[in-house]
């Protein structure tokens, strides 16, 4: 159970109908609606504004969908960009072989480097430590 409190403001007359709702749903709508503008300006997360009405985050996410409030603003540049880092974070890397039974990935080696260092590294090493 959240802690209510009585507020008293004023408001033009003709939405009085629209603020002074007695059913659940309706109150649920114009409690959510009265958070979005700091959810939106970044003072609040819908997580937070969540937990202050009561909710989870996901059926606030979803009551905002269903009268058309996005839950993603982005630009479609930003919407790329987000996209470009979970598809980055998102792949999977493929080992390239096995030593002393560690997965090898391309991103392991720096073929830059001089050979002759990378040969001594592995010097003495037996067909067994290779796979």
């Amino acid at each position: 159970m959240i802690d209510m409190k009585q507020v008293s403001f004023d408001v033009p007359a003709q939405i009085v109908q629209f603020v002074m709702v007695n059913d659940d749903r309706s109150e649920q709508i114009r409690d959510a609606m009265m958070v979005y503008p700091y959810i939106k300006n970044g003072t609040i997360s819908h997580g937070k504004a969540a937990e202050m009405l009561g909710m989870n985050k996901l059926d606030l996410i979803s009551l905002y969908s269903s009268m058309g409030v996005d839950y993603f603003d982005l630009s479609e540049a930003e919407f790329k960009d987000e996209l470009s880092t979970y598809s980055k974070l998102t792949q999977k890397k493929r080992p390239i072989g096995m030593y002393r039974g560690q997965d090898l990935y391309d991103d392991d080696w720096n073929f830059d480097e001089d050979n002759e260092i990378i040969a001594k590294m592995f010097e003495g090493d037996s067909n067994e430590d290779w796979q």
